[in-house]
């Protein structure tokens, strides 16, 4: 599209005829109405319509060069493409924008809107549509990837459990902090994760994120792939294996006599509250807490002898505060959630079965009411190894029938207006030809995100992200009475990144004030 603008336009032009055309128009300086100066001239003739772009099939970046990470329709992208059309230094850029194409077309399409001054004192502006066809070709570090031999470093993260609530809490932590930016490649494996680097320094760097996040011990290793005697060089593999505890968040414990004692002399049946850089853990029956480090969990180690897989559902029945044996009268109390109470409870199973009913000591005081499903271990009818429960035995005690671990909260129907990122590596690596393993890791997936909806500690540690599809919807009212359910607000989450086209502006008639006031693009500052 094209017209036709004027520096010095008076309020009273007289009407003329067009020298090519005879159209009646005003007067102007070329004397040519703008339909026969458009085919004149062509301020655009110089520009190709067409460019050839380079992306990596693997990583998804882009050669500038360097290659570069860009979304689509984003800036960054906007400038690559924009410094490859030729015959921009001659003319005035006034504007581009993206036109939306099939992601699998291979197409960009950018439209331009171009100024030049032709004749004197006559500018012509011009839109136009430019077309980048995109071709396929491996970077550096991809091709590197798949050369044998190209990896530097490689970090192997297990952990000896039956689960996998640590990967997925350490999958969102490392996502939170982009601690696997530098890894070339990343690889599922049955018990673990392995995280392949170019660099040494990259891994190691890799290892200290680690540290700070879960209890771990590193072994290290190295391996002799090509020397120079001559120059005295010599090329190295380097392994890290990574072993994380065996100890996750509400598992039971039994800890060893002596590291008992050095903890306070604490109860050595405890519930683990919390598992960072060091573990935190609980006396469900006093309200002892404790931390034990790294340094001293290797130094004592221990598993948990029950995990959240063998949790059952209890009705509490009655509630009563425990009182001090020092004769003050008053309760057990520590903080807003916790308080030593004594409760009795039916297993859900066993209703209109039996009249099986538990008594039991609890920290939950606080958030426990009459009526209320409560997930508990059973250790009534659980088999344990002799090793496991020897400090028990050591200092004289007998396990109770029920250890209560937390609240259970009941659900809505609707779908959740949040949602978490998760990194493609390690998902699509997963065996698909195993359905039974698949669908089990679905569940557990689908219980690490009821449990970060219930834990507003474990949430502040992560990034959750809203669910624009569901966002209307959770503002309307829950119609469903007497059902209590905890939900994130929208202030602990995240706006994702989405790109939304919007519709340019039809082109007008530039006046000589808003002539001056267009700014052209620097193609130098994109």
């Amino acid at each position: 599209m094209m017209m036709l603008v004027q520096r010095n336009l008076s309020d009273h032009l007289p009407t003329i005829l067009c020298c090519i055309c005879s159209t009646a128009i005003q007067a102007n300086t070329a004397n040519i109405c703008s339909t026969c100066l458009k085919n004149e001239t062509d301020i655009s003739e110089k520009i190709p319509k067409e460019y050839i772009i380079q992306q990596c099939r693997g990583c998804l970046k882009w050669q500038r060069p360097p290659w570069i990470a860009a979304d689509l329709e984003s800036k960054e992208l906007l400038a690559l493409c924009l410094k490859k059309i030729s015959g921009l230094q001659h003319i005035k850029l006034v504007d581009a924008v993206w036109i939306w194409t099939e992601p699998h077309s291979k197409r960009l399409q950018l439209k331009i809107t171009i100024q030049k001054e032709v004749l004197s004192k006559v500018v012509i502006q011009q839109a136009l549509l430019i077309t980048f066809i995109v071709r396929n070709l491996q970077c550096d570090e991809c091709q590197s990837i798949f050369t044998n031999q190209s990896w530097k470093a490689v970090v192997q993260v297990r952990q000896k459990v039956d689960h996998k609530r640590t990967f997925y809490f350490l999958e969102q932590l490392i996502l939170k902090y982009q601690a696997h930016a530098k890894a070339s490649n990343i690889e599922t494996q049955p018990n673990g994760v392995d995280f392949f680097f170019l660099e040494r320094n990259h891994a190691q760097r890799f290892v200290d994120f680690l540290e700070e996040c879960v209890p771990l011990k590193l072994k290290s290793a190295k391996k002799l792939i090509s020397s120079d005697n001559h120059s005295n060089t010599h090329n190295y593999k380097f392994t890290y294996s990574v072993e994380i505890a065996p100890v996750c968040k509400d598992d039971l414990v039994v800890l060893p006599t002596k590291l008992a004692r050095s903890l306070g002399n604490i109860h050595n049946l405890c519930l683990v509250t919390s598992v960072s850089s060091s573990i935190h853990v609980v006396d469900p029956f006093t309200l002892q807490t404790a931390e034990i480090d790294c340094a001293k969990y290797w130094r004592h180690p221990f598993q948990g002898v029950r995990s959240v897989k063998a949790l059952k559902k209890y009705t509490v029945l009655d509630i009563n505060p425990c009182i001090r044996s020092q004769g003050d009268g008053k309760a057990y109390h520590v903080n807003k959630k916790t308080r030593l109470v004594e409760v009795e409870v039916v297993r859900e199973c066993d209703f209109g079965v039996n009249d099986t009913r538990f008594f039991a000591v609890t920290h939950l005081g606080n958030v426990l009411h009459v009526g209320d499903t409560v997930l508990c271990y059973d250790l009534t009818s659980s088999v344990f190894n002799d090793n496991d429960i020897k400090p028990l035995e050591e200092v004289g005690i007998t396990l109770p029938d029920v250890v209560l671990v937390r609240k259970k909260f009941s659900r809505r129907t609707k779908k959740r207006n949040w949602k978490l990122k998760q990194l493609e590596e390690i998902h699509s690596g997963l065996p698909a030809q195993k359905n039974n393993r698949a669908a089990d890791d679905s569940m557990e997936y689908e219980s690490f995100l009821d449990e970060l909806e219930d834990d507003q500690a474990m949430r502040g540690q992560i990034n959750i992200y809203k669910e624009q599809a569901e966002a209307q919807d959770s503002s309307q009212p829950d119609d469903d009475e007497g059902m209590q359910a905890s939900s994130i607000p929208l202030s602990e989450m995240l706006d994702d990144l989405t790109f939304e086209k919007k519709s340019s502006e039809p082109i007008t008639i530039l006046s000589v004030e808003e002539a001056s006031k267009v700014h052209p693009w620097e193609l130098e500052e994109l």
